[in-house]
């Protein structure tokens, strides 16, 4: 069966359609901001196709839920949020101030965040199978379609047959993301897909794609049940260019400190930078690249809030480095050596988390905590070194960890394991999902 509301005015669940064999279920959460109105209309029509064609081989339920309703429903057109953003709200500690917060003194995003857990919940207490998550979204600036996740080894299998680039390590950068809470506080495989610009026919386009290829990534509907004029992996990879399935990670966030913020004209998503390039300004002052890369979602909302993000710098990923990433994570051994460096220690507060020494993470980098398997909570001053001083930094600490690395193994190693974390340390942890399957 299928239902779906009257666009005029948004309800929480969208819509529904279950099969007559039970199976997995796939949530598409669409309007987490109020003017990102794409993923709605792609969710509708895929809804109204599957009502009219019945195909007898679904098997499990779509669910298409909305995120923001106060902003969908704002008188004012183009209403991204009312207080704040939503798409940042989902931390343990925001939600339970919202919890505790009497529901007349709540912010709108306040309400709405809990409003949506609890749909949300719903759908998944009554999920009978596996529940994949797909959370769709649009942006300011032209961008080919991309997919954000929380890097842990299912989400990434399940994203790699979109054929569009993934982008690592947006969580550690932006607290809050829906789809981050979804996979480290519910356990469910969840992810953020960018289909292109807020009001481009190809976004909505894109959108209807991807949720094709979500239902045929999730075992529920293979793509030759339905006749598509265009195949939606094709269209997919059409969408994505030269950049399908590549893979980047997050190297910087630069944060909005001035609504001036203006970005350079003459930069684009996926653009290469250098370090110490000119991309934007704020109050009159310059703001440069702190190191290479490729700029990537530049903000060019009408309407700029201190404390929104204003671009973004990321690096490639290659195949081998994910392939080695994939061993690594799977092999205990190799989390007990890392554990023995100097510099290193587990938590005393909480022994999932390790505590780094901020001179060896300036060594380590977090591409190598993102190599094997580690979600960086905290980096205090993260220091971008060029290659010749890492290598002399690298040297140094090598030839230290030589004698301190003994001495740690026979028991003279000075440091007090159980001394309380210090601010200037880096915290990281082994990411939830990959946790559970390693046991």
């Amino acid at each position: 069966m299928a239902t779906v509301s009257e666009p005029a005015k948004y309800e929480r669940l969208i819509g529904l359609y279950r099969g007559t064999t039970p199976g997995p279920t796939v949530v598409v959460i669409t309007g987490v901001h109020g003017n990102e109105l794409a993923g709605i209309k792609a969710a509708q029509a895929v809804l109204n196709r599957l009502q009219r064609e019945k195909p007898t081989a679904f098997r499990g339920q779509l669910y298409v839920v909305a995120g923001n309703l106060a902003a969908l429903n704002c008188p004012e057109t183009k209403c991204r949020y009312i207080d704040s953003d939503l798409n940042r709200m989902f931390t343990p500690q925001k939600l339970a101030s919202a919890f505790d917060t009497e529901p007349g003194q709540r912010t709108a995003e306040e309400s709405e965040s809990l409003e949506l857990l609890r749909t949300l919940d719903d759908i998944f207490d009554s999920a009978s199978d596996k529940v994949f998550c797909i959370d769709l979204h649009t942006v300011s600036s032209p961008a080919v379609p991309f997919i954000a996740l929380e890097d842990n080894l299912v989400t990434r299998r399940w994203a790699q047959q979109f054929a569009v680039p993934l982008i690592l390590g947006f969580e550690e950068e932006l607290h809050g993301l829906l789809a981050d809470y979804l996979s480290t506080h519910r356990g469910h495989v969840a992810m953020v897909l960018e289909a292109g610009l807020h009001e481009a026919p190809q976004s909505i386009q894109i959108h209807e794609a991807a949720i094709w290829v979500a239902l045929d990534a999730a075992g529920i509907l293979g793509f030759a049940a339905i006749r598509h004029s265009e195949h939606p992996l094709g269209r997919l990879r059409h969408a994505a260019g030269d950049k399908a399935w590549r893979c980047y990670d997050v190297r910087h966030v630069q944060p909005i400190l001035d609504p001036s913020f203006e970005m350079a004209a003459n930069f684009n998503a996926f653009d290469p930078v250098r370090t110490g390039e000119v991309v934007a300004h704020e109050s009159g002052y310059p703001v440069a690249t702190p190191t290479r890369g490729h700029l990537f979602m530049p903000n060019r909302q009408k309407q700029k809030r201190v404390g929104d993000d204003g671009f973004f710098v990321i690096r490639h990923v290659g195949k081998q480095s994910l392939l080695l990433s994939r061993w690594l994570r799977q092999s205990r051994w190799v989390h007990v050596l890392f554990h023995q460096l100097p510099g290193v220690r587990i938590s005393p507060v909480d022994k999932q988390q390790i505590l780094i020494n901020p001179d060896y993470a300036a060594i380590l980098k977090r591409q190598i905590l993102h190599l094997l398997g580690y979600r960086i909570l905290r980096h205090p001053n993260e220091v971008h070194l060029s290659r010749w001083r890492r290598f002399l930094l690298g040297c140094r600490r090598l030839a230290h960890a030589l004698f301190a690395i003994p001495l740690q193994w026979i028991g003279w190693h000075r440091d007090d394991p159980q001394r309380s974390p210090e601010p200037n340390e880096w915290v990281a942890t082994l990411r939830p999902l990959d946790r559970h399957q390693r046991r």
